[in-house]
């Protein structure tokens, strides 16, 4: 009984302990990071449940990062290998490449608003505006006046002049001295074979030859004979005309008078009035409620407006990584309440 009890712990020891690790693959070949960042890597072990314990990771330049806690740390600036060795046996690797960061101001800018108070014044209340009154002495009047008297005009309507009338026009007249004859157009129809004619139309017909044995085709032929043209020449006729003289054309064109007004404006001067006011001083404002009721003619400037860059973050010029500057981002924060 009591051997039993010993080969069972052995074997539950012997399962608590695990397979031995054969093989470690790492997630990622190569992992890159800013010297003082550390960054956790990935890794699998075989044969499936063996003893991850067992795996040591090394680096083969600890000025350069080291690991801990399955995490890479980063040292210093430069390259290195990190190992999983079991038992003095280096399974597999992965490079790390360190650099120091190199960091930029990320800057937000901050506007202040200008500070003052508005200085005691004294404000004019007008009660009535003053105005200018005009007074009439003469009011203004039109005057018509005559500058042309009427009078008669004799305008020339048309000059005297001589008009030429034509009674009958000049013409061509086309004397015939030997009169047009026309041509005689004879016909003929005859074999386009053995050149019978015939008297009568038989155009495109068998030839009728007595011996028969022609073949030939009747066609028909014209032409014509004899005729004369026209021969004739040109008598050209002036026009005839007599002259008839017109008197000079007149008539009288009567003009009425004629007037122009001359305005006259009135006659009047000025009586100027005062505004009728009072005043009423105001104290000085310095609390920011109040300000609304002011007069910016008595704006005191205690402080200008001026922008302020505050720093909110870094940024690596290297790798671009980016970390917040926390006093920057409250200030931020606090400003903007």
């Amino acid at each position: 009984m009591k051997k039993i009890s010993i080969s069972i712990l052995l074997i539950l020891c012997l399962c608590a302990c695990g397979a031995k690790v054969e093989d470690v693959q790492f997630k990622s070949k190569t992992i890159a990071l800013g010297a003082g960042d550390e960054q956790a890597f990935e890794y699998t072990v075989s044969p499936e449940g063996a003893n991850e314990s067992s795996v040591k990771f090394v680096s083969s330049d600890e000025n350069v990062a080291i690991v801990k806690n399955k995490k890479v740390i980063g040292v210093d600036n430069g390259e290195c290998t990190i190992s999983a060795v079991v038992n003095n046996e280096t399974l597999s690797s992965f490079d790390v490449e360190v650099h120091v960061h190199e960091w930029e101001n990320i800057v937000q800018i901050v506007h202040h608003e200008e500070k003052g108070h508005f200085k005691e014044w004294d404000e004019v209340i007008v009660d009535k505006a003053a105005w200018d009154e005009v007074i009439v002495d003469k009011e203004g009047y039109d005057e018509t006046v005559l500058v042309r008297a009427a009078y008669d005009e004799t305008v020339v309507v048309s000059e005297a002049y001589d008009e030429t009338i034509v009674d009958q026009a000049a013409w061509d007249e086309i004397i015939i001295d030997q009169p047009y004859i026309a041509p005689t157009v004879v016909n003929k129809y005859e074999c386009n074979r053995c050149g019978m004619q015939y008297g009568a139309d038989m155009d495109m017909q068998k030839c009728r030859n007595a011996s028969g044995q022609c073949g030939g085709t009747v066609v028909h032929r014209s032409w014509t004979e004899g005729g004369q043209e026209e021969v004739s020449h040109t008598v050209h006729h002036d026009a005839i005309t007599h002259t008839v003289h017109h008197d000079r054309v007149t008539k009288v064109v009567h003009h009425d008078d004629e007037y122009k007004t001359i305005h006259h404006d009135a006659v009047t001067h000025t009586v100027h009035h005062d505004a009728v006011t009072h005043t009423v001083n105001h104290d000085a404002i310095y609390n920011k409620e109040d300000f609304n009721k002011g007069n910016k003619d008595y704006w005191v400037v205690d402080e200008k407006a001026w922008d302020e860059e505050v720093i909110i973050g870094y940024k690596c010029k290297v790798c671009h990584s980016v970390k917040d500057e926390p006093d920057g981002l409250k200030y931020i924060s606090e400003q903007s309440k």
